[in-house]
């Protein structure tokens, strides 16, 4: 049988000594033909528990730093050994016999015609032995075995390779707790725990090893028959075959199924795509798979592909990337009954207006009413009603009635009818519509809807002219400025309608349309859209505020979608003297041709001058590469006590237009002196009447 040593090494010297062992088992080698001088070395191998000689054992002898023995006698019958060496120092020698623990010692000198002497007292311990086999039960030459205790597997006792026959045997010190283990390079490994080893009683440990798998290389096969179809408001369904693990064999481990609004066919998409939720287990190839993907918004069209992963962590290629198109969820409507988005009134006025509430895709259920807008109006205006009941298919209608006071400064104003229904996940629809307001008594122009888009039809209103006089319309700037839009009579009530065409080369941008009589002139801002390729407008309500110093108002941004617009928007205010801006969100994200906001908080500080400012909002999108702008008039009132000042009937006029310039606070002596109006900036004297 093999002998065996103990050993407390570095996992590299563990292997070099089972070199060392397999050099011994070939045989005894020859003691080289040295030109130097001979000495000799020569000792007793004893049992150290009786002191009896210990014949047959094995001694391996090392030069100086070699790790194969140069010399390998072994013990007669009175335990003794003879071995003549080259002199030199620093000699190694183990000697080893089965049932006995290998016994070291190093540092020996050997000197020339002398002999030194190193005798050897072995240790008897337990006998491991067994076969070591492969899984097909075929004996292993050349395995390693050690055994160690899991408490310390830095010392283990190994085995001489395993022979032809796959036999080992190695011995240990009496216990229990061993852990044998047996492995060989290409051919796996296995182990056996909680062995025990006593003297005199050899226990047998045959061990199996167990081959590694071999590499796998395949991936899953990519997938080219994906399928979406069978939409609801909410989900869309994905078939397709299942691959194999290994191409179109065995069972995948995993899907990775993701879904985008534009087609995904590369790997950049994917990666980009959104990952689907509660994804299946892959079945066996060639299984077909059926999947629902959730979570969708209605009336959108989606894109999807997936890819497969084997137990390797192979992933597949992409697959095809089909679309389909949920279809629209039950809703409501909200219009108004003449296709209005724009109103006008005087200060200190009311008008009546009725929206239409339209069931839509068989919706059923009640909704609840309310009006939005800036205090100034919704402080004079009132809905009804406040709630209504749908049946499918159904139309309704509600009343507003729009209200401003006398103190109600003139200017554009955004407002919306807003819908709230706890049916269908709790829809919400607004109608956003503008609200100008005009200088009692003054002419007034409006357009619904006011964003047009270039060869489209708008509807301009106008009011408080004088009756039967002639009209006529005009571009009041931009391109086409003096050229004529449309032309009339105004009505005995002092209003005028007419439904005008756009040009077709109009450019996008906001320009103004005058209406001209002969005794009155009104303005409207038309904001006109290219109609080609996603875009937004903003808006802010009101378009002209007044605040005292030491006090703060809100004023409502609005970026409105056109084209499908559906992408963040950034956005960032300007600011002046003793003014400070917040705005409650600074990036907005509009639906698809909706209309998002944020409040814009303005705060004048306590010793902030009296003036007139123009706040600017910008909005900037990345993708598509757009930046928009809108402004407001912020004017800072004087406080008692403060001295002279001057206020404007209107934030801001066209050409030709009149506005009342009224004087406040000046001090009595100044009474009947002559007070001339000038442009600030340009120090121009301007046409008034009377004339200072």
């Amino acid at each position: 049988m093999f002998k065996s040593r103990k050993y407390s090494l570095s996992p590299f010297n563990q292997i070099l000594c089972l070199l060392v062992t397999a050099i011994f088992l070939i045989g005894l080698l020859p003691i080289p033909a040295l030109a130097q001088t001979n000495g000799t070395i020569a000792g007793q191998v004893t049992d150290s528990t009786n002191g009896n000689p210990v014949s047959g054992a094995s001694i391996l002898v090392f030069a100086s730093g070699s790790q194969t023995p140069g010399w390998t006698p072994n013990s007669g019958a009175s335990g003794n050994y003879t071995i003549t060496v080259p002199e030199g120092s620093n000699y190694q020698l183990d000697a080893f016999k089965e049932g006995y623990i290998t016994g070291r010692i190093g540092s020996q000198n050997v000197t020339a015609n002398a002999t030194t002497t190193v005798n050897f007292s072995l240790v008897p311990g337990g006998i491991i032995q067994g076969t070591i086999s492969d899984n097909a039960s075929n004996p292993v030459q050349n395995a390693n075995v050690r055994a160690f205790l899991p408490a310390s597997p830095g010392i283990f006792y190994s085995s001489l390779p395993t022979n032809a026959s796959g036999q080992y045997s190695l011995t240990v010190p009496p216990g229990s707790g061993y852990t044998v283990a047996a492995d060989k390079q290409g051919a796996g490994s296995a182990n056996q725990t909680g062995v025990s080893a006593s003297i005199g009683t050899p226990i047998t440990v045959n061990l199996t090893l167990l081959q590694p798998p071999p590499q796998d290389s395949t991936p899953p096969a990519n997938i080219s028959n994906l399928t979406a179809g069978s939409p609801t408001s909410t989900s869309i369904d994905l078939t397709w075959t299942a691959p194999g693990d290994d191409g179109n064999t065995g069972t995948a481990s995993q899907y990775d199924i993701r879904y985008a609004p534009s087609i995904i066919d590369d790997n950049t998409k994917f990666n980009n795509a959104t990952q689907a939720s509660n994804i299946p287990q892959p079945h066996a190839a060639g299984s077909s798979e059926t999947f629902t993907v959730g979570g969708l918004s209605d009336n959108t069209t989606y894109f999807f592909a997936l890819k497969t992963k084997d137990d390797a962590s192979l992933w597949s290629g992409l697959s095809n990337s089909p679309s389909a198109t949920t279809i629209p969820a039950p809703g409501f409507t909200i219009v108004h009954s003449n296709n209005k988005s724009s109103f006008m009134l005087g200060a200190g006025d009311n008008i009546t207006e009725s929206f239409n509430i339209t069931s839509v895709n068989n919706f059923a259920g009640t909704i609840d009413f309310n009006f939005n807008g800036p205090p100034e109006i919704t402080a004079s205006s009132s809905l009804s009603p406040v709630q209504v009941t749908l049946a499918a298919g159904e139309t309704k209608s509600v009343t507003l009635t729009l209200g401003a006071s006398t103190m109600t400064p003139s200017g554009t104003y955004q407002c919306g009818i807003g819908g709230q229904t706890s049916a269908y996940g709790s829809q919400q629809r607004t109608f956003f519509f503008t609200v100008i307001i005009g200088v009692a008594g003054q002419p007034l122009l409006s357009a619904s809807p006011a964003v047009a888009a270039a060869d489209s039809q708008t509807n301009f209103f106008a009011s408080q002219f004088a009756p039967s006089e002639n009209v006529t319309l005009k571009w009041d700037s931009g391109p086409k400025v003096g050229q004529q839009l449309a032309a009339g009579q105004i009505a005995g009530d002092g209003t005028w309608n007419i439904q005008v065409t756009i040009p077709a080369d109009m450019p996008g941008g906001n320009f103004a349309v005058k209406a001209i009589s002969a005794s009155s002139a009104a303005v409207f801002q038309l904001t006109v859209t290219s109609g080609a390729g996603a875009d937004f407008l903003m808006s802010s309500s009101p378009q002209f505020i007044s605040i005292a110093p030491g006090s703060s108002a809100n004023v409502t941004i609005y970026v409105q979608s056109i084209n499908s617009f559906n992408a963040p928007v950034a956005l960032s205010t300007g600011s002046a003297p003793g003014v400070t801006c917040s705005l409650s969100a600074n990036s907005v994200t509009p639906a698809a041709n909706d209309t998002s906001s944020t409040t814009l908080t303005i705060t004048v500080a306590e010793w902030a001058s009296p003036n007139m400012f123009q706040i600017n909002i910008d909005g900037t999108c990345t993708n598509p590469a757009i930046n928009k702008m809108t402004n407001f008039n912020l004017d800072i009132q004087a406080p008692t006590g403060w001295g002279p000042g001057i206020s404007l009937s209107q934030s801001y006029a066209q050409a030709g237009d009149s506005i009342t310039i009224t004087g406040s606070n000046f001090p009595p002596s100044t009474q009947g002196q002559t007070v001339t109006i000038k442009e600030a900036v340009s120090v121009t004297t301007l046409q008034t009447t009377p004339t200072t």
